[in-house]
């Protein structure tokens, strides 16, 4: 199934002359060709989740995963003090960040003892995150979690109290915008009533399975090794005290299937504090060779564990 975003679907008013979804211009301010940094780029190593983890919850995943460089002062900026970025060969001066959103559906959760319990429906999710991050500058890598938005209050609470997700309450709109020759479609998110997100998407090429992603679609092998770092959470003590705590994202790709996408976005405001140069920065493009649509993708989390740092 193609995914689609199970909200409310913004259509254009034609009549009035507009379309009502504050939509992004196709050709943004700025734009990330530069080459995709990938965890052989960068001076590090990690921990991966190791050979039998415990399984915290499943669901089946289609959407899109978009890597942006982006300067590296700018992207430290959200960083907690004692929380680096890795040094990276291939260019200096820039860091990574990722985006993954689209819709999750068919959750499971593995309770203690094997029990599962199944929740109908699905929901939307994006989610913002740093690869290649340690912690003063030295030992393993994690994916540092910036911030999630959801549109399932249930979701919000399990992922900040047991995974410390940083995940917030949003509402998701969408839209499909057909061009003559292309169909774009369009994504805005808003948090307490005020932007937040928006993309634009478009896809390109036939649809390939992972053994043929793997050897035809450059940087997607780079791409899986990153998902295997550990995701770095942020929870809080009843003291008021920030801790870490990590878990991993597990992904099968042998029955997904995946091509190449364009995504143009713009953070319209901020996840979490730091990110004002963020904003300022106006429309970005995903790389073009580090911006892939995936269509059911399963997807298992790791129960929440100490980090290794």
């Amino acid at each position: 199934m193609r995914y689609q975003f199970r909200f409310a679907v913004v259509l254009c008013a034609l009549a009035a002359g507009g379309c009502c979804l504050n939509t992004l211009p196709l050709v943004p301010k700025s734009t990330s060709n530069a080459d995709f940094i990938g965890p052989d780029d960068v001076n590090g190593s990690y921990h991966d989740a190791g050979s039998q983890p415990d399984i915290g919850g499943s669901t089946d995943y289609d959407g899109h995963i978009v890597f942006t460089n982006l300067t590296r002062t700018v992207v430290d900026d959200v960083l907690p003090d004692d929380l680096k970025l890795a040094a990276n060969s291939e260019q200096p001066a820039q860091h990574p960040v990722a985006l993954i959103f689209g819709d999750q559906t068919n959750l499971t959760w593995t309770l203690p003892g094997g029990f599962q319990m199944t929740f109908p429906g699905g929901y939307n999710e994006l989610i913002l995150f740093i690869p290649f991050v340690q912690k003063d500058g030295t030992g393993p890598m994690h994916n540092y979690v910036v911030g999630m938005y959801l549109d399932w209050l249930d979701g919000v609470t399990g992922g900040n109290w047991f995974f410390g997700y940083r995940k917030e309450l949003a509402t998701f709109s969408e839209a499909t915008i057909n061009l003559g020759s292309a169909t774009v479609d369009t994504l805005n998110i808003q948090r307490l009533g005020a932007d937040r997100f928006q993309a634009s998407m478009t896809g390109s090429g036939p649809w390939l399975t992972d053994s043929q992603a793997r050897v035809t679609l450059p940087n997607y092998p780079a791409m899986q090794e990153i998902f295997r770092m550990p995701m770095l959470g942020t929870k809080i003590a009843p003291s008021g005290e920030a801790y870490y705590v990590c878990s991993y994202f597990l992904f099968d790709w042998q029955n997904t299937s995946i091509r190449p996408a364009r995504v143009d976005h713009a953070y319209t405001g901020e996840f979490t504090t730091g990110m004002t140069s963020w904003v300022a920065a106006g429309g970005l493009t995903g790389q073009l060779e580090g911006t892939f649509a995936v269509d059911d993708l399963g997807w298992e989390l790791t129960s929440a564990q100490a980090c290794v740092f």
